[in-house]
This record gives C-alpha cells, structure tokens and sequence, in this order.
C-alpha cells in the first residue's frame, strides 16, 4: 500500500490482498486518512484478492469521511475476477 499526495488531495494506492488477512494493516492505513483534510480516495485496482473484510472496511472508510463532510472515493477493479464479481453481486453500486 502506498500513498500519493497532491494538489487534489491524498491517494491511498493498494496492491495484493486487501482482506481479513490483512485487516489490521489496512485499519491502521484507512484510519491515518481521519487526521488528513482534503480529498481521499482508495485505489483498489491492483488488489489481487478481496474478501467481505476488505469490502467492509472500504465501505467504513468512505463512510467515515462523509461523516466529516470529506470527499471520498473508492475505485474498483473494472474488469478481471475481482471486478466482475462486484458488479455481478451488485457491491460495485455501494461505492
């Protein structure tokens, strides 16, 4: 997991698993956003395995954010497993 900063605010980039694996990592990251101002959003284009763990804790992460009256987007994989099953299981429409 990385993240970018720029002028349209904070990008939180992740790659391989994002689940209940690698859950307390992921808490611990998501949460550093509550301290930021600005625009965040999660880049989860990379991710290579997903669980409902990893979709709960997006969903959380954003809600939080609007909780503060903060921008906050999550991107899905578009295409591939992981991407194909949110939309088929209509998840992708919660973000």
């Amino acid at each position: 997991m990385t993240i970018e900063r720029d002028e349209d605010g904070t990008r939180i980039i992740c790659s391989g698993e994002f689940n209940a694996a690698r859950a307390i990592a992921i808490e611990q990251l998501l949460g550093q956003s509550m301290t930021r101002r600005g625009q965040e959003t999660l880049v989860l284009t990379h991710v290579t395995t997903m669980d409902i763990t990893g979709i709960r804790l997006a969903y959380a992460w954003r809600r939080a954010l609007e909780l503060q009256n903060r921008n906050a987007k999550v991107v899905l994989p578009a295409s591939g497993v992981i991407g194909n099953l949110l939309e088929r299981t209509g998840i992708a429409k919660l973000f």
